[in-house]
């Protein structure tokens, strides 16, 4: 890719780079239309419990639908949440490199997504959801993308470029993610909740109804949670309950999509004196990270095995990805994003404004 311009530079815009720019908007396009047309294969999925009962890494009989239609809507479904991001950090000048652009577009589309997902649920009077509300994040991308356009074209900021370097990037990610669906499908899809995904997946299903997913406190215990400094996983959860439909592999598919960010994340944060990290250590940065979801989906709990991959490995995962877009943009100084990122970080978990804490001292520690 090539960086973004300067404010006050001349327009960097060749024919050339604005003909690419348009082929990755319309290989965006493509790539999130599976989402569209295929929201009802995980629901389909999902209800083949019954194959959990034997093999059920191997199920040969429903190969197609299970190792080849599903991974395919989840990860379509991941770029279609992500796409509004993607086009607003083009606007605002934020794709100077692969790993910050996926990175900011996280963060703007955890604000954006949200915001018309619950404005269009207010408007209709009730939840929208499955092929219309695909088509709706897909119309809000559409829009996002004619304003990061016309920036573009009048040279304001300067389109993203993908070289080979980013290729493999991106090729490595996607097969970071298929990896962890291939070695977790019966997780992701047939597992009974334990308490803790109970818990997310009620959570998530009061925030596709209502604008925050805080229980009232005639609820019980289960009032205390999700609060202020715990509620921000359960909204891209509701995005994927929204298109998937409310069954329980809908409030885990959101993980692969935390790990690829957290992936991008990571790389940008290792990029800060380089243009590319070597293929071989964004290799390493994603068999670590395959390691840290069998992790998450196995022992990340009370007792080994006892895990669910609904919580915490999504809120922990989601929690480590603003963290480090607040690190990336203390680091290069830049003071709106940092900000954005702190509020996240501290909406994701109590532990997040000690982490931010840790980082000044980190900062004041290094560089004095």
């Amino acid at each position: 890719m090539i960086r973004a311009a300067d404010q006050g530079d001349p327009p960097v815009n060749s024919a050339s780079v604005t003909s690419s720019w348009h082929r990755t908007l319309a290989l965006l396009a493509v790539a999130s239309l599976p989402a569209v047309l295929m929201h009802g294969v995980v629901a389909r999925a999902a209800a083949l419990t019954v194959l959990a009962d034997a093999h059920p890494w191997l199920v040969w009989s429903r190969a197609g639908l299970l190792y080849a239609l599903v991974p395919l809507a989840a990860l379509s479904a991941s770029l279609l949440f992500l796409a509004p991001g993607l086009m607003l950090a083009v606007a605002f000048g934020r794709a100077s490199t692969l790993a910050s652009w996926i990175t900011t577009a996280m963060g703007l589309s955890l604000v954006v997504v949200s915001a018309v997902s619950g404005i269009a649920t207010a408007l209709a009077g009730e939840p929208v959801v499955g092929a219309p509300y695909a088509l709706l994040i897909l119309a809000m991308a559409a829009s996002c993308a004619a304003v990061a356009d016309v920036r573009v074209r009048h040279g304001r900021v300067t389109a993203p470029v993908f070289g080979p370097a980013d290729r493999q990037t991106i090729t490595l990610a996607l097969a970071m993610a298929i990896g962890v669906y291939y070695l977790l499908a019966p997780k992701f899809l047939w597992e009974s909740f334990n308490g803790d995904g109970a818990h997310a997946f009620e959570s998530s299903r009061l925030l596709v109804r209502h604008a925050l997913p805080f229980w009232p406190g005639a609820a019980g215990p289960v009032a205390g949670f999700p609060g202020m400094t715990s509620m921000l996983f359960t909204f891209p959860n509701a995005w994927y309950l929204r298109l998937f439909g409310e069954v329980d592999a809908a409030a885990r598919f959101p993980f692969l999509l935390h790990l690829v960010v957290l992936f991008a994340a990571l790389l940008s944060v290792g990029e800060r004196e380089r243009r590319h990290l070597p293929l071989l250590a964004q290799s390493a940065v994603a068999i670590g990270l395959v390691a840290y979801a069998l992790a998450m989906a196995f022992s990340a709990t009370y007792s080994p095995f006892s895990a669910d991959i609904a919580l915490p490995a999504t809120q922990d995962t989601l929690l480590m990805v603003c963290f480090l877009g607040a690190m990336d943009a203390y680091w290069r100084r830049e003071w709106a994003w940092l900000g954005l990122f702190a509020a996240l970080t501290y909406t994701s978990l109590p532990n997040g404004l000690i982490l931010l804490g840790f980082l000044l001292v980190a900062d004041l520690c290094v560089t004095r």
